[in-house]
């Protein structure tokens, strides 16, 4: 009785399938005019190989058939102020003030500690 294949043997064999039938795909459109009806034939069949391809691996269960679920947005945000290029004139002070007072840390109340958590009536055995 044969073993049954696991799971990388079965993503190696769909990537392997997948890169040979993209390869033929892409060498079957070098020669085309890009505003060619076949030129535009052969996208739609590799944007729909590329389709199958993802659901091929979520039907396996190689990847998650979301996405969204499983990615998280991160921002990075980088700024370079040149010291010399920076004039404080009283139009900027005067807005830096008013900044302060609005948004001032300064004038936030203090936190509270966090109430201790509620044990429990339950008896252990």
């Amino acid at each position: 009785m044969a073993r049954p294949k696991s799971s990388r043997s079965i993503a190696t064999d769909i990537e392997k399938t997948h890169r040979a039938n993209m390869k033929l795909l892409l060498d079957s459109m070098k020669g085309l005019e890009p505003t060619s009806r076949a030129y535009l034939d052969r996208l739609l069949a590799k944007s729909k190989l590329e389709q199958t391809h993802r659901e091929e691996r979520a039907a396996r269960n190689l990847d998650p058939r979301n996405l969204g679920l499983v990615t998280q947005i991160r921002y990075d945000f980088t700024a370079i102020v040149d010291p010399q290029q920076y004039e404080l004139n009283a139009e900027r002070k005067q807005f830096e003030n008013s900044m302060d007072e609005e948004f001032s840390s300064t004038g936030l109340p203090e936190s509270e500690p966090a109430p201790e958590p509620k044990k429990s009536k339950k008896r252990t055995k």
